[in-house]
């Protein structure tokens, strides 16, 4: 097997014709179709065949050796920036780039999911600029591996030339600086008796894991103060939710490192993962509103389509519930479990569906895109829900949920059929919530009648992406992170 070093000097070279080929055409705009792409490719090819011939485990099920991250990196982000480019190109190959070099199995070791064909124009200049943040990053690593130290300079300086044609900007690095160090490591920096000790903190969430592409364990160093915890990781990690953990947890913790505990707390409130705020009795608040629910006024009718976004293997028609019992339950507008009732929520715009589903989560990451499908959903005939967008105002910044959930048990106990209400995570588009029996229902076992589902379309909507950006404009302070992989894994000694 040649050392790093040689391979190191072979595949810079490589990526560095590669990426001087890419960079020549979208400066000329040359007519440069994929199959001619791969043409040029040849021997970056060839040398990520050879590497990946020489380093495949001898047993199936063996890790891969902790010197070869930075080139399997490499690897997918080259491969997903010419995915992305793709459309671009003159033409469309007759394969997959890269086929007749690289087997499902290299990839067993890491999260790879295809990009669609059809992905949206509206999508590049987000996911472009992360894609070459993870390359440079890699690259990075592979020169420090090996003897060449230049030709680094000339591939950031294509990429970057690529991405200033594209108009794709420069966003904001919220993963880079996230050092991870092992257990080992971790154990000796809190004085813990073995590594046991340690794992265990990291399961009952005490203290802050990362997986990586290996799928081991790692913990971010930024969370350790000396020999403890740093303030904020403690609080955190004891008041969030559970659901807010591994990667999403620490790329958000990296972010606001600087900013005290009361900034964290109301952040995370806010989209409802702050476990004092879920667990405080309600306040009765919004008892105005029992009038209006009573008298079912004003109605609104809804008959045309609503949007719902859920995950690729789910039905669209979910009725969810709150166990008052389980401080971890509940959604803003569900029902009591003991009722035997729950909440759907819709949106009225593909933009909204998204909205409702994606403004949970503090870190948006491709993961989260992969798994999701837009469905839209038309009622064979009008169905009247209680219209409380007026009151919505008050209700859009509450932090308790007893108080919200209060609300939609008014409306229910008054014999309407839901509500209409402002979206917490999109300032104009407008929710339903439906009430019917909870569980996965069809919606006439649940109680609303008979409904058609069509489904649309996942991370290929033009919605969702404008969605993204109106977040990321919107809502700055809850990170959008594209990159493959979420980090630079620096190349740490073993202790």
């Amino acid at each position: 097997m040649r050392d790093l070093a040689e391979q190191s000097d072979g595949l810079l070279g490589a990526l560095q014709e590669s990426t001087s080929a890419l960079r020549e055409h979208t400066r000329s705009g040359t007519d440069l179709t994929l199959a001619q792409l791969e043409e040029k490719l040849d021997s970056l090819l060839q040398e990520y065949g050879v590497l990946l011939r020489e380093i495949e485990p001898a047993k199936p099920g063996q890790d891969v050796d902790h010197a070869y991250e930075p080139f399997l990196r490499a690897m997918v982000a080259f491969a997903t920036l010419i995915e992305l480019l793709a459309p671009r190109l003159g033409g469309i190959s007759g394969k997959a780039w890269g086929q007749h070099v690289f087997a499902d199995s290299h990839f067993r070791y890491i999260s790879f999911e295809k990009f669609p064909t059809g992905l949206p124009e509206e999508a590049l200049p987000l996911i472009f600029p992360d894609q070459c943040s993870d390359l440079k990053s890699a690259v990075d690593e592979i020169a420090r591996l090996g003897r060449v130290t230049l030709l680094k300079s000339f591939i950031f300086r294509d990429l970057d030339e690529i991405g200033i044609t594209l108009a794709c900007p420069q966003r904001q690095p919220h993963t880079l600086g996230i050092e991870l160090m092992d257990a080992e490591w971790a154990r000796q920096q809190l004085g813990c008796r073995d590594r046991d000790e340690i794992e265990k903190m990291a399961a009952e969430r005490q203290i802050i894991s990362v997986p990586t592409w290996t799928g081991e364990l790692m913990y971010p160093k930024f969370q350790f103060q000396g020999s403890r915890l740093t303030d904020s990781v403690t609080m955190v990690c004891a008041d969030a939710h559970p659901s807010f953990c591994g990667w999403p947890l620490a790329i958000w913790l990296a972010t606001h490192q600087n900013e005290d505990l009361t900034y964290l707390s109301s952040k995370l409130g806010r989209i409802g993962l702050w476990m004092p705020n879920r667990t405080a009795p309600p306040t009765h608040e919004f008892r105005e509103l029992e009038r209006a629910a009573a008298s079912k006024t004003p109605s609104f009718p809804l008959s045309g389509p609503a949007y719902r976004v859920c995950r690729i293997d789910n039905s669209p028609f979910y009725f969810s519930s709150a166990d008052a019992r389980d401080p971890h339950a509940g959604g803003r507008f569900d029902l009591d479990s003991a009722s035997g009732m729950g909440s759907l929520y819709a949106g009225d715009s593909p933009l909204g569906a998204w909205a409702e589903v994606f403004g949970r989560l503090p870190v948006l990451t491709l993961h989260d895109l992969f798994g999701r499908r837009l469905w839209e959903l038309y009622p064979r005939s009008s169905l009247d829900i209680l219209d409380i967008t007026d009151y919505t105002a008050t209700i859009f910044s509450t932090v308790n949920r007893a108080n919200t959930q209060e609300v939609a048990a008014m409306a229910l106990k008054h014999g309407n059929k839901g509500l209409r209400v402002l979206l917490r995570a999109s300032g104009k588009s407008m929710g339903v919530v439906l009430f019917g029996r909870a569980g996965a229902k069809l919606p006439s076992a649940a109680g609303i009648g008979l409904w058609d589902a069509n489904p649309l379309r996942g991370i290929e909507d033009p919605g969702l992406w404008k969605y993204i950006s109106n977040r990321e404009h919107l809502f700055p302070e809850f990170p959008v992170v594209f990159r493959r992989f979420p980090t630079e894994v620096s190349m740490l000694p073993r202790i």
